[in-house]
């Protein structure tokens, strides 16, 4: 039976090949609950209703009991504690037409009030499940570059024969995660590892780069 469960929303989803990858390579299995648009999560409501705060109970309910003693949590953090499209500051900006909040709150209430309930709601999610005992692994914020990198790479290329897309500025980064890293500063507990996606995505030079050495794109 699995001991491994991965949680989240289609960011978490993605991870899905790699892990299954190595956990075959190990004769082992990991069991999978992802849903677009459900972060990691309490009580969440949103608008358009996607059922996030039922299929996060259903999970609690059943990791409770199970032999799972490791959880991944991953989601688009930044996504869900803003109501503003993406902007890379560079021509990229991305649509949008959600809203969340959480249960006993206005969807209408002003975001600054929203944004507050919704990281505390992470934190609720995070809690209960350390106090099943669960070790926790929490995948920090990916960068999001506001277009497309493959056909941005492409258009430069055919343009100017080179392969080439624009890194993210780390400002742009770390202002669209402030919350969420703040957030993660106030968990300190020996089973809970956070992954740090910011060293890793991100270079020493102020920029988050679109595509790796061998020119493959990175999203």
């Amino acid at each position: 039976k699995p001991i491994v469960a991965l949680i989240g929303d289609s960011h978490a989803w993605t991870l899905k090949s790699a892990l299954k990858e190595v956990f075959e390579f190990n004769e082992a299995s990991f069991i999978q609950y992802t849903k677009d648009g459900c972060p990691p999560s309490i009580d969440l409501i949103e608008a358009p209703l996607q059922n996030c705060r039922k299929f996060m109970d259903s999970i609690l309910n059943e990791i409770q009991n199970s032999e799972v003693s490791t959880v991944i949590l991953f989601a688009r953090w930044g996504f869900y504690v803003t109501d503003d499209q993406f902007d890379n500051q560079m021509g990229g900006v991305e649509s949008r037409n959600n809203k969340y909040s959480v249960l006993g709150n206005s969807l209408d209430e002003d975001i600054s009030v929203r944004s507050e309930l919704v990281v505390n709601s992470f934190f609720k999610f995070i809690e209960k499940v350390h106090m099943m005992g669960k070790e926790i692994i929490i995948v920090g914020p990916v960068p999001e570059h506001g277009w497309s990198v493959p056909s941005r790479i492409a258009k430069h290329y055919l343009a100017k024969g080179e392969i080439y897309a624009e890194p993210l500025p780390l400002m742009i980064y770390d202002a669209r995660f402030e919350k969420i890293y703040n957030l993660f500063d106030q968990i300190q507990h020996k089973t809970i590892h956070i992954v740090d996606t910011r060293s890793i995505f991100c270079g020493n030079n102020g920029t988050c780069p679109s595509f790796d050495s061998e020119g493959g794109s990175l999203y």
